[in-house]
């Protein structure tokens, strides 16, 4: 295999930061909203909805609207470690397969 780069370095991270976090599929679950009615938080469960609660997205000045806020949540549901992890073994699958088809060209003639 050929040196890692900068993506599979950082992919390499991702897998060693989801293997040891809270399994996924996660989802958003909820807002607790101030008495003025504005999210202060947008919580993110483990599994289902309600599944319990292990991260939330916060307001604060550099999150500009409750939307915004709940995209954060969102966000960070959709980054669980399942995902991260169906992700990493593609780019480790398509690598493989890119140092194979690198280490045949000599037995085909070279690069053409």
């Amino acid at each position: 295999m050929s040196k890692p780069n900068a993506a599979q370095k950082l992919a390499a991270d991702l897998a060693a930061l989801a293997k040891a976090a809270t399994p996924g599929p996660w989802a958003t679950d909820g807002d607790h909203v101030n008495e003025h009615g504005y999210v202060l938080y947008s919580y993110v469960a483990s599994g289902r909805r309600s599944g319990g609660r292990i991260a939330g997205a916060f307001a604060n000045c550099l999150v500009k609207t409750d939307e915004q806020c709940r995209a954060n949540a969102a966000f960070i549901a959709g980054a669980n470690p399942k995902a991260v992890l169906v992700l990493t073994h593609e780019i480790e699958r398509l690598q493989n397969k890119v140092d194979t088809l690198i280490a045949a060209e000599p037995a085909a003639g070279g690069l053409q």
